[in-house]
């Protein structure tokens, strides 16, 4: 975590969620810590909150404590390839992909002829 990030998050006095990498990289900066419930609390007060992550390490909290919210559906849209190109779809029309079982990489791989 950079010196910037944390002095803008002091001097902004921006909501930290409290873990052992907040805890960590705290360095004589004063945060505004902020434990699981409260930042459940804050995220279900405002569906339009923004959320900032300069990491993946995240991810797993959101999607195991809040696997119903929106920013869950965007990062499972985000993270899910096959439902990342249905949503983009209509701007690359042209672009052919399709859902394939694992199993089944082999076989297409063996048969498959490029154009």
């Amino acid at each position: 975590v950079s010196d910037l990030l944390l002095s803008t998050l002091e001097k902004n006095q921006i909501l930290v969620l409290k873990n052992a990498i907040s805890e960590k990289a705290l360095n004589n900066y004063k945060l505004n810590l902020i434990d699981d419930n409260k930042a459940i609390e804050e995220l279900n007060k405002d569906s339009n909150v923004k959320i900032y992550s300069n990491s993946e390490n995240s991810i797993d909290w959101i999607l195991k404590t809040l696997p119903n919210s929106n920013v869950a559906r965007l990062i499972n849209i985000c993270k899910n390839k096959y439902e990342f190109r249905k949503q983009i779809k209509s701007i690359y029309p042209n672009f052919y992909f399709d859902k394939v079982e694992f199993l089944h990489l082999t076989y297409l791989k063996q048969h498959i002829v490029l154009e």
